[in-house]
């Protein structure tokens, strides 16, 4: 096993070992590990990896946590996490986006309850409309609610 550090941080690299029950994304057909990646020009790096055939999970994004980022899967199969921490400028702008995501998820969730009750309604008015057939059948009234 080897470590490479680096500032602060620091990446374990070692080999498939069944043993260690550490096995390779070849052999499991399945990543084994997630990677980040910070970059300095992400929309450069985004294009170059998309222009070499590797296959992007998640596209190009900003994220309500101040980083865009996106995700591929390598030929190794191994998941690639690349991220760019935004400028102040376009922070300000996600946020401002995702607050008004926000209020517009809250006036949909109560246009959406409000469209339930309006279903509910008309569904008790279609059952006592059909109770009322049926009570004026069985009583032989020409129509329910209709007086002769």
């Amino acid at each position: 096993m080897a470590w490479l550090g680096f500032g602060d941080g620091f990446v374990m690299i070692g080999r498939a070992d069944a043993a260690q029950r550490q096995h390779s994304p070849s052999e499991t057909a399945k990543p084994t590990a997630m990677l980040n990646l910070h970059v300095d020009e992400i929309d450069a790096h985004y294009q170059r990896a998309v222009s070499q055939g590797e296959r992007i999970v998640t596209e190009l994004d900003d994220t309500f946590w101040r980083y865009r980022r996106y995700e591929a899967v390598a030929s190794e199969r191994n998941r690639w996490h690349i991220m760019q921490k935004l400028t102040h400028q376009a922070a300000i702008r996600v946020e401002s986006i995702y607050s008004r995501k926000s209020i517009i998820d809250g006036r949909l969730a109560q246009l959406e309850n409000v469209r339930s009750r309006h279903i509910a309604a008309q569904f008790a008015y279609s059952v006592r409309t059909r109770e009322l057939t049926a009570i004026s059948s069985t009583w032989g009234l020409a129509s329910a609610g209709r007086s002769s």
